[in-house]
């Protein structure tokens, strides 16, 4: 794998942790345990359960077309038009869940404990109570249907920026389809409203990493972004507004500093490890499907 790829695993990596919605995360699903007399604790878990930041496996699965084209990768032919594609994927899907669901499971409840004591660590009392005091607001609500619904167009945009990557071996620049320069603005205010790209940076992502996202998701996702906007189209300013809240600096502070702990956790480590070593692990499987009658 040449160093662009392993660059845009690494960013689709993290893009799956920020990107993609869990029922793991559901807001008011979340399962307390109530330490005896801690209601900072409880409300800390309540918060991490509003922020929707969860995932669970599945947020890899754009990630098949990249282990596909390791299949075959000096064949021009090999994508999705060719005719054993569809049968080698699916084995891949299978297996890769088969090695991985496990240890993302583990990862995943390792980084929301992570989390819960990043916000603790950094919001003040009054600090708490506001946000949680917005998210169950109308206003509130409002705000995490938008981002859940935003969450799902950024996530098909990424899959697709992968996905050229894949049958490509380039993440170079989607093209816009035709728009004007009022319709590509009011896209890109439609987007800069992402909770997810409000913590980008402070979790990690470059900012090479983060506009080859943007890209792809306003040049592919146009029409998805576009119906978003009417539906709430009275509640961008109030949403906006919420973003530049100094309390966000505050969840930019936790964001940091879950993923610095993140980085070195051992299930993180342990998730990795299975993520890079799918290819080489089940080779011989998968090139038997390839060239499979």
């Amino acid at each position: 794998m040449d160093k662009n790829g392993r660059n845009l695993i690494a960013a689709f990596g993290l893009t799956a942790c920020l990107w993609a919605g869990s029922s793991l995360c559901a807001g008011g699903n979340v399962e307390v345990q109530h330490e005896a007399g801690s209601a900072r604790q409880h409300d800390i878990a309540e918060l991490w359960g509003d922020l929707h930041l969860s995932t669970d496996a599945s947020a890899y699965d754009s990630m098949l077309p990249f282990l596909a084209r390791t299949v075959a990768p000096e064949n021009p032919t090999w994508g999705p038009t060719h005719p054993r594609w569809a049968s080698v994927v699916a084995l891949i899907n299978r297996e890769f869940h088969e090695d991985i669901d496990v240890a993302a499971a583990r990862a995943q409840q390792a980084l929301g404990e992570i989390w819960k004591h990043s916000l603790d660590q950094v919001l003040t009392a009054p600090e708490l109570s506001q946000l949680l005091e917005f998210y169950h607001s109308g206003a509130g609500r409002r705000y995490m249907s938008y981002q859940e619904r935003l969450r799902v167009i950024e996530t098909n945009g990424a899959a697709l920026l992968l996905r050229r990557f894949s049958t490509s071996g380039s993440a170079d620049a989607f093209s816009h389809a035709a728009a004007s320069a009022e319709v590509l603005a009011r896209r890109e205010r439609i987007e800069n409203v992402s909770f997810q790209m409000l913590l980008a940076s402070a979790c990690g992502q470059t900012i090479a990493a983060q506009t080859q996202m943007k890209n792809a998701i306003l040049a592919t996702q146009g029409r998805a972004l576009d119906a978003l906007g009417r539906e709430f189209q009275g509640d961008l300013g109030e949403f906006e507004a919420f973003n530049r809240e100094p309390v966000i600096d505050k969840l930019k502070s936790a964001c940091g500093i879950a993923t610095t702990a993140w980085a070195s956790d051992s299930a993180k480590r342990e998730l990795d490890a299975l993520l890079a070593a799918e290819p080489q692990k089940r080779a011989a499987e998968w090139n038997a499907a390839y060239v499979a009658p």
